[in-house]
């Protein structure tokens, strides 16, 4: 059994994510290793979601905008943010979320985060309803 925090959940909405974000950061999820690592290619994530490889490449940078993965340092290697990632035990979800608070304040690790917009993107126009005429 592994742990995870479920406060992410909460602010998921939040993001502004698109379909085949939700769907690649869910799979990344399910293939994760110890640590939030994900050993895929760009390619077999986006057989597996189904998107092609312009989709995957715009979802992944949403991702990573929002900080839920960071930036692979390493070829077809990807690192889940610590929030999100599946932990073996609660202690060791307390150790992990401690070195994550103390890095993202110092810097070094992005929060995960809504976008900031300095205008606010329109809202999709609600189309009225067609109405029959008899």
């Amino acid at each position: 059994m592994t742990i995870t925090n479920t406060d992410v959940l909460k602010v998921l909405p939040k993001l502004r994510l698109t379909q085949t974000a939700y769907d690649l950061l869910f799979t990344m999820s399910d293939l994760q290793e110890t640590g939030g690592i994900v050993k895929a290619s760009q390619r077999e994530l986006g057989a597996r979601i189904g998107a092609s490889r312009n989709a995957l490449q715009r979802a992944m940078g949403l991702l990573v905008d929002r900080g839920l993965v960071m930036e692979p340092q390493k070829y077809r290697t990807y690192e889940l943010h610590p929030f999100i990632t599946d932990y073996p035990d609660e202690a060791a979800l307390q150790t992990a979320f401690a070195d994550a608070l103390a890095r993202i304040a110092a810097g070094e690790l992005l929060d995960i985060a809504p976008p900031e917009y300095d205008v606010q993107p329109p809202k999709k126009p609600v189309t009225p309803a067609l109405q029959r005429v008899s």
